[in-house]
């Protein structure tokens, strides 16, 4: 019975797909940190990326009429709610 470990390096695992996924998330995080340098800017550029991709506050949702299971985020800071 061998008791030592086998350390295995996760880039020998990964094909070419998963390899280029995960660069991709890296350039994206590190746009993230380029941008969003303290607590205020990283809310604007969530808020700003929650937009984009069909959030909507929680007055606008109102106003239009909320329906029933929808997901809210909740950004108590600022004091908007947003859902999609």
């Amino acid at each position: 019975m061998c008791l030592e470990l086998d350390r295995k390096s996760v880039w020998k695992s990964v094909d070419e797909d998963g390899y280029k996924e995960i660069m991709a998330y890296g350039e994206r995080y590190k746009n993230f940190l380029n941008v969003a340098k303290n607590e205020r800017e990283s809310v604007d550029f969530i808020v700003e990326q929650a937009k984009k991709n069909g959030f909507i506050s929680l007055s606008k949702a109102l106003e239009n009429g909320v329906k029933k299971e929808i997901k809210f985020t909740i950004m108590k800071k600022i004091n908007q709610w947003y859902y999609s």
